[in-house]
């Protein structure tokens, strides 16, 4: 039988997860109604941009924004502006990603892309107008500028290295640590700018490098779920197409472990090397799942995961302790939770207590 005190312990830990969901639903809530009547949604031009902005679900870009400002005792809603130019970007990157010279994306968030909902031209000229939103709404400050010029920067060269990774013959193996790199720079700069640039709206420049830190290694976890996410879900679970990793030829982590350990010329790392470059059946698709799980590929990520999300709340330790550190804390959990969840290796946010602030 439970102690009254390890009761009221569970107990703080579900009134603690509560609040954190419902700060997260008032930031979504918020950043939702600035966005959605940004563009006019007669313009033909706009109806891409639209769709872009809308695939969010969480809003975890302009969330951190608010947790910036907030976390530094600055009121959250003061970042507005830079929660949108964040959130506008993200949707430019999701349009450039998805079109027919990268991903060549058909579906997210389940609906059809851009590209396919209203042509590859309406969809890249989009997304030319949708980048330059950022200098319109940003404050007029030099830091804040910098911020994010360095933060789109560094997404793009994310891009490009991987791109010169994906270009490499098939079944080739490279060294983690070139994927770690090209994971880091794909997700964490955005994040790493909204967070940072919410705490210089609000004067907290002394947090600036513990914040970095956080949402970098925070970004990199979240991009490595992906990995996952592409090879173990449905497109019907995603919201966006499967296995084009494979489809594309792209060094993740999973796909790259899988070929380092399966013994050479197997049927099993032959298999995989045959399907990538391809659009693999269903039942093939299937048989390689198997074989990623049976070589501890998908476990080897998520130790990743776990490991550079516990390094990314330690860096947190030494900040003001109130809601939006609480906040920050508790989210690397909930995406490894939901991860889990999508893959059958978890019950969801049954325990979500904050990970191990120990790397």
């Amino acid at each position: 039988m439970k102690s009254s005190r390890t009761i009221d312990h569970s107990q703080q830990i579900v009134s603690k997860f509560n609040k954190n969901l419902n700060l997260m639903e008032f930031f979504r809530t918020r950043i939702n109604e600035l966005l959605s009547n940004y563009y006019s949604k007669e313009d033909v031009l706009h109806q891409s941009l639209n769709r872009a902005l809308f695939y969010s679900r969480r809003r975890l870009r302009g969330t951190l924004a608010y947790c910036g400002s907030g976390l530094v005792g600055n009121i959250p809603e003061s970042a507005d502006s830079i929660a949108m130019a964040y959130e506008i970007i993200t949707a430019n990157y999701v349009l450039m990603d998805d079109s027919v010279i990268l991903d060549a994306g058909t579906i997210r968030a389940n609906m059809p892309t851009p590209r396919v909902e209203y042509g590859e031209v309406a969809a890249l000229l989009s997304a030319c107008i949708i980048q330059l939103e950022p200098i319109l709404l940003l404050p007029d400050n030099k830091q804040l500028k910098d911020v994010f010029y360095k933060s789109a920067r560094d997404t793009v060269i994310g891009w490009l290295l991987e791109h010169q990774l994906a270009e490499l013959p098939a079944g080739t193996t490279v060294d983690e640590n070139e994927i770690l790199q090209v994971s880091r720079l794909l997700t964490g700069p955005l994040l790493a700018g909204a967070l940072t640039s919410g705490a210089i709206i609000g004067g907290g420049t002394p947090q600036i490098e513990a914040l970095s830190r956080y949402a970098m290694d925070f970004g990199c976890a979240y991009q490595l779920s992906d990995h996952i996410v592409d090879l173990m879900q449905t497109p019907d679970n995603s919201g966006k197409d499967n296995f084009s990793d494979i489809q594309t030829n792209k060094k993740n982590i999973v796909i790259n472990h899988g070929l380092q350990v399966l013994p050479i010329d197997s049927p099993e790392r032959n298999r995989v090397i045959d399907a990538i470059l391809t659009v693999p059946s269903a039942s093939n698709k299937k048989e390689i799942q198997r074989i990623f799980q049976d070589s501890k590929s998908i476990e080897y990520c998520l130790k990743l995961i776990t490991k550079l999300n516990s390094q990314a709340i330690s860096h947190l330790e030494k900040l003001p302790e109130n809601e939006y550190r609480s906040l920050l804390e508790i989210i690397p959990q909930m995406y490894v939770s939901e991860l889990l969840k999508s893959i059958g290796k978890g019950e969801g946010n049954s325990d979500l207590a904050p990970l191990s602030k120990k790397a």
